[in-house]
């Protein structure tokens, strides 16, 4: 299996991402890897953005502080639509993963995974595990 170094773990507002979390976590626990959690908002008037991106930055900080005594996690917070957002975040630390939580699915339709995955999977060489609320894992690899 392929050690993973620097994991990106991309967080959505508004929707429970605990689940995703915990898995992020444990991967790079067991890697031995680094951890970054994103959110990325869409754009907001400018005298919303520094209150905004304030407090979802504290969020993000709630969400992570029971995992703080196992793991040093990077947080961060971006404006623009996603995939752009995630790919460049890809490209600016170098990770060689990323994990996003998916929403749960029924049928035929929970085998697929989300346009922002499909979209970062078109355009890096990187790995992306979509996890799903149920615990099911969907991994997707770019072929190398």
């Amino acid at each position: 299996m392929k050690r993973f170094k620097n994991i990106l773990l991309v967080n959505k507002a508004g929707i429970d991402q605990t689940w995703a979390l915990a898995r992020g976590v444990a991967l790079a626990e067991k890697n031995q890897a680094e951890l970054s959690v994103i959110e990325i908002i869409p754009a907001l008037p400018e005298q919303l953005q520094e209150e905004t991106i304030a407090s979802i930055f504290t969020e993000l900080k709630a969400l992570t502080e029971p995992y703080r005594q196992r793991l040093n996690i990077h947080l961060d917070v971006r404006m623009g639509k996603e995939f752009l957002e995630v790919i460049r975040a890809v490209l600016r630390k170098s990770h060689d993963l990323v994990v996003m939580g998916t929403v749960a699915r029924t049928g035929i339709m929970g085998l697929l995974i989300g346009n922002t995955a499909e979209t970062i999977l078109d355009q890096l060489d990187c790995s992306v595990l979509a996890v799903k609320p149920e615990g099911f894992l969907t991994p997707v690899t770019l072929p190398q």
